[in-house]
């Protein structure tokens, strides 16, 4: 993104200069993707239309517009089937999106004491689960395939935390001990 000169010296500047270029990155992925649409049929490798879903909704989900990120991620991951190889690494991503939406919809980052995200205070759960629900659905399937991820354990035990249900709601075999 083209920035002015000495943009890095100000930091009204180096704000103006990261809002812009989100913006602009929106519209460049809005508008490849409306031309998409206006053709007949696909023109475009699913893995590209993976990486473009993927490319906008990171894009989205830094503007903090979560729903429409989610969107994408969930775009990304449908066309992602076609393509086995990158399946599991949008399925994470998209895993993640959903979690950080039910935080984002439950409210839970707007207190003093909730600078520290994680793990969430032992005994609060999200108000709205339903996205964590859908977080904690797909790093299970996750894990069917790759079930020495850590990372992916992690996140299915730390969805059962917003959810209220760890650790007894975490299967034995992905459950991470308090």
């Amino acid at each position: 993104f083209p920035k002015v000169a000495r943009w890095n010296e100000d930091p009204q500047t180096i704000c103006q200069a990261r809002q812009d270029s989100l913006t602009t990155g929106v519209e460049v992925f809005e508008r490849f993707f409306a031309r998409e649409a206006a053709r007949a049929e696909a023109s475009r490798p699913p893995f590209e239309l993976v990486q473009a879903h993927l490319g906008l909704a990171q894009l989205l989900a830094y503007q903090g517009a979560m729903a429409r990120a989610v969107e994408h991620y969930g775009k990304a991951y449908e066309l992602a089937q076609a393509v086995p190889a990158v399946l599991p690494q949008v399925e994470e991503m998209l895993g993640v999106a959903h979690l950080h939406k039910s935080g984002m919809d439950s409210g839970v980052f707007r207190q003093p004491t909730d600078l520290c995200l994680l793990p969430p205070p032992a005994g609060r759960a999200y108000a709205r689960t339903a996205d964590a629900e859908r977080a904690s659905a797909l790093f299970a399937r996750y894990l069917e395939r790759r079930p020495e991820s850590l990372e992916v354990r992690w996140l299915l035990n730390l969805s059962h935390m917003v959810l209220g249900t760890y650790p007894d709601g975490v299967p034995a075999a992905q459950r991470i001990a308090p």
